[in-house]
């Protein structure tokens, strides 16, 4: 397959505290028909550092090769047959520096609508086997993000994230909820400096809520949905410059041993160790 893209991008200026940007694609597609997709933002800074943003877009994605032509001999058929999915979503947001401009707030509330979405897990009658399809029907995604960054003194920055998620997709039986779509995800982030910047430290953890996600239990017993628990990742990272250019690091994933799964029946990684140095030359 050969995919030849064509992109146009304008950037405004600031006009009085106003700002937007326009950008334009063109797909020529040797498999599927050429789309033309499109992404328009624009965002007003107020007198009262409160910013006012939105954004409106389009987007298409074709099918994987896996999807269209894969053989797992028992499990999984590939459908050439296959259409791309089409998406439209807009975003609407306000933004507040306050304490000059050390501590910042966001707000944003978004919607997507996602069409002939490609569900992998479609049983087909006539081979027996695991095959992909587009669903019928329009899946949608929208919620509300928040966000805190907030800076004390020269040294330490706290950065907090929040998301709420509503995904639902076609179902046999009207809408249901999208799988591996976690209602509440969040983080939170603190990164400190010392030793005259020499040296540095951040915490980094993450939050993933409770999720649904299928079960396919061996023929002829039925698919089942089933939950994944919800988990905490705790991440640890350091580094010290020895000299200009040479700097040793450090870093430990998942610092609690935290068993987690994200895809139902696949392991995670468990605690997790790098340690090295970083050498940079610099003229």
């Amino acid at each position: 397959m050969t995919n030849t893209g064509y992109v146009a991008e304008l950037l405004s200026g600031d006009w009085g505290g106003f700002a937007a940007t326009a950008s334009l694609r063109y797909d020529d597609n040797s498999d599927f028909d050429d789309e033309t997709t499109y992404r328009i933002t624009a965002g007003y800074l107020l007198a009262t550092a409160t910013r006012i943003r939105g954004a409106f877009g389009t987007g298409w994605k074709a099918p994987t090769f896996t999807e269209r032509f894969g053989f797992y001999p028992g499990q999984f058929v590939g459908n050439p047959n296959l259409r791309p999915e089409t998406s439209t979503g807009w975003e609407v947001g306000v933004d507040q520096a306050l304490v000059d401009e050390k501590l910042n707030l966001g707000l944003t509330y978004f919607d997507e609508r996602l069409e002939d979405e490609i569900d992998g897990f479609i049983f087909d009658v006539d081979s027996g086997l695991f095959t992909a399809g587009n669903l019928d029907g329009t899946s949608k995604r929208k919620g509300v993000e928040l966000i805190a960054d907030a800076v004390i003194g020269d040294a330490w920055r706290l950065l907090f994230n929040y998301t709420y998620l509503d995904a639902k997709e076609p179902g046999f039986a009207g809408e249901m909820a999208e799988v591996r779509r976690p209602r509440h995800s969040g983080a939170f982030n603190t990164n400190y400096r010392f030793l005259d910047d020499a040296a540095n430290l951040n915490l980094n953890i993450s939050y993933v809520g409770e999720q649904s996600d299928v079960f396919f239990p061996p023929f002829p017993q039925p698919m089942e949905t089933v939950t994944l628990d919800a988990y905490t990742l705790v991440n640890l990272s350091g580094s010290y410059a020895l000299s200009k250019g040479v700097e040793l690091y450090g870093r430990v994933d998942n610092l609690f041993d935290e068993d987690y799964e994200d895809v139902f029946g696949f392991a995670t990684s468990g605690i997790g160790g790098f340690f090295g140095v970083r050498v940079s030359f610099a003229r």
